[in-house]
């Protein structure tokens, strides 16, 4: 047996059942109208919002760039690390 999700409505007299069948329509059709203007705000919003690249490198690739420094470090600083990319900001 599929469980219902509402009032079982079967047992219940008809002009009971009307009422009840009408306050979920109203309530739905009352949910949509109001969230279709929203979704229409929420997509307008995000069309308009400005790109920001993420970062170019990943963080593999950043651990071996930290590890290296490390060690050059370690070592007496031999060799000069190569230099990092500024971090992207929201600000701008």
């Amino acid at each position: 047996m599929v469980p219902r999700c509402g009032p079982d409505l079967t047992f219940a007299p008809g002009l009971v059942r009307a009422i009840v069948e009408h306050a979920y329509a109203s309530g739905t059709a009352e949910i949509f109208l109001a969230a279709a203007p929203l979704g229409l705000v929420a997509l307008i919003a995000i069309a308009l919002l400005k790109e920001v690249p993420l970062g170019t490198r990943s963080g593999v690739e950043r651990q071996m760039e930290q590890t290296q420094a490390a060690g050059a470090v370690a070592e007496g600083g031999g060799a000069e690390p190569r230099r990092r990319e500024p971090e992207p900001t929201l600000a701008g």
